[in-house]
């Protein structure tokens, strides 16, 4: 999905429109491409470690007020509807059962 959004570019210095790049991710993968461990995210948010890995690996679904604090600290990169999976895929927890 691609938005506009005006921001303050850091590269041309101006406030101008932008195409901005809005794709959804998995939490798993946004802690890696952010190089962010799990204890420090579930720090950041208030939440326990094991708490955030039950999210990453499907065993359980964030509540809505947590699922606000993922989104603001992601930057809207990691989204709600990125916790429940398509009905044709498997979560590894379903995996692993």
């Amino acid at each position: 999905m691609h938005i506009f959004q005006i921001c303050s570019c850091t590269l041309c210095l101006t406030r101008t429109v932008h195409l901005v790049h809005n794709t959804p991710m998995e939490l798993k993968e946004w802690l890696k491409r952010n190089d962010m461990r799990v204890s420090e995210f579930a720090r950041s948010i208030g939440k326990s470690h094991t708490t955030v890995l039950r999210w990453i690996d499907g065993t359980t679904t964030p509540s809505p007020k947590a699922m606000r604090l993922v989104m603001t600290k992601t930057h809207k990169r990691v989204m709600p509807s990125d916790f429940f999976p398509d009905q044709n895929e498997r979560t590894p927890a379903q995996e692993r059962a």
